[in-house]
């Protein structure tokens, strides 16, 4: 793989580091949202998930250490997005961070999930 073929989760990976980073930085100020501290590992976090699936599509195999290491990356943007405390209120008041962010890398994580089912099935 290449920086061709990874462009958007490359891209993914260095705003997720710096989102993350950010918010670090703001931790002392009071009235500073602190979206990334969520965001920015999600990003990272879903973009890695990503790419392993697609490394699994391309290599026509089917690793259960890489699919457990997958399902433990599923559940880890699970747990970051939706096990915040008031979550309601950082949905209203934050919901690019809380919610899309996490909401998009699961769903691109399952497309490529799919496509590797796919390309799998059909070179049996």
């Amino acid at each position: 793989m290449n920086f061709r073929d990874n462009w958007g989760s490359t891209l993914s990976l260095i705003l997720g580091a710096l989102m993350f980073l950010g918010a670090v930085g703001q931790i002392t100020n009071q009235d500073a949202r602190l979206g990334g501290l969520v965001a920015g590992p999600v990003m990272i976090v879903g973009a890695l998930i990503y790419r392993s699936a697609k490394k699994r599509r391309e290599t026509h195999s089917n690793i259960v250490i890489r699919s457990i290491a997958e399902l433990v990356g599923v559940f880890v943007i699970l747990f970051l997005a939706f096990g915040q405390n008031d979550l309601k209120q950082r949905l209203i008041t934050d919901p690019f961070p809380n919610f899309i962010i996490p909401v998009w890398a699961l769903i691109v994580y399952v497309f490529a999930v799919y496509q590797a089912f796919v390309v799998n099935r059909k070179s049996d």
